[in-house]
């Protein structure tokens, strides 16, 4: 099946998504899952996941940065074929522009599209990780 990222985005999207998973033929005798890495990225899709699934459970799975870059640049490079990303020396830095420290919506905020959420930041997982404030995070 195709990879649903839906939380953090639009409320309709997120409503077909939700009604998709609770009218499953399987709801409630199957465990599902999502995986998609931007959930804990935007800014909305950790509220979402605790208003529409409340008893949600994560499992936190991450990479060596370098290997992670290098595999979501081939995956989405192959997606956009014959169309080309960016060199990978110019994702280095930042994907977004304007200060927002969530993964931006393409075509929305300042995302380049061109980029495709694709930077060399989004490898420090713990930005990200933070949000479920199970770790401290202090500078001292």
């Amino acid at each position: 099946r195709e990879e649903h990222c839906e939380m953090g985005t639009k409320p309709n999207k997120i409503k077909d998504l939700v009604f998709e998973l609770h009218h499953h033929p399987y709801a409630g005798n199957l465990k599902m899952g999502i995986k998609c890495p931007r959930e804990v990225e935007t800014e909305y899709s950790l509220t979402n996941y605790g208003k529409f699934f409340p008893n949600a459970d994560f499992i936190v799975t991450t990479r060596h940065p370098v290997e992670w870059f290098e595999s979501f640049y081939n995956f989405i490079a192959s997606r956009l074929w014959p169309n080309r990303l960016p060199r990978p020396e110019d994702l280095i830095g930042p994907c977004q522009f304007g200060g927002n420290p969530y993964v931006c919506t393409t075509g929305k905020d300042s995302c380049p599209i061109k980029s495709r959420n694709l930077c060399t930041d989004r490898g420090k997982f713990h930005h990200a990780l933070s949000r479920f404030g199970k770790t401290p995070m202090s500078t001292e």
